[in-house]
């Protein structure tokens, strides 16, 4: 394919992304999946409070419930203490565009090498980066805008090279369309295109080496 063409068709995608990213009516449809914790295990629960939000700490005997019924290797879990999640909010906030620049160069970049058979190593060109940069800016600027706002929960797992990690699911319910804010505090909630699109975000973070994580296409119970 003409490396022209390829450009153009590069910029062509970035630039609905952000057109889609823009438009919160995007994928009207979609699906969501709750998982209620059992009464037993609902005095585990921690909940701390942020400035203007709520974090919900669950115990590992739920993250075990949860994920490894859809996992195909076993995972152990661990409970966070509230004065570590407090910690790790305040890197997140701090790490979070930098993370969000990386993981856009990361993945646009790798779309490219896909489209290039002639280059081992691509180089963004000046259009390419002046996009990814744009997009990155902007999501940077949501994150500040609405970060505060976001609800949080919280499960701790131990990753296969050992280390901990908090994996964090983020939601913004200052539109609740689905009323789901009541089942927040007893249920892990995920969901999947039209509402979640616009108001649910879901991160890692690893504890032993102090470095926010990005995830895509986690779903139904699946790290």
């Amino acid at each position: 394919m003409n490396k022209y063409l390829i450009l153009l068709l590069f910029i062509l995608w970035l630039t609905n992304c952000k057109i889609l990213h823009k438009n919160k009516s995007a994928f009207e449809g979609g699906g969501s999946y709750i998982q209620s914790i059992d009464s037993i295990s609902r005095h585990e629960i921690q909940i701390i409070s942020f400035s203007h939000s709520i974090g919900v700490i669950f115990p590992a005997s739920f993250a075990k419930k949860i994920f490894n019924a859809n996992t195909l290797h076993e995972k152990s879990f661990f409970t966070p203490d509230s004065n570590l999640v407090r910690k790790i909010d305040k890197e997140v906030n701090y790490q979070y565009c930098f993370t969000e620049y990386n993981h856009n160069k990361q993945f646009w970049g790798h779309f490219i090498h896909s489209t290039r058979t002639d280059s081992i190593n691509p180089i963004l060109s000046s259009d390419e980066k002046a996009i990814i940069n744009e997009i990155s800016l902007e999501e940077c600027l949501s994150w500040q805008r609405n970060t505060a706002y976001y609800d949080k929960q919280y499960i701790g797992y131990i990753s296969a090279a050992g280390h901990k990690v908090i994996f964090i699911k983020l939601f913004d319910f200052r539109e609740d369309p689905k009323k789901l804010k009541p089942l927040f505090f007893t249920s892990w909630i995920d969901g999947w295109h039209g509402w979640f699109y616009s108001n649910m975000r879901q991160l890692c973070f690893d504890v032993n080496e102090n470095k926010l994580i990005f995830l895509e296409g986690v779903y139904g119970g699946t790290i």
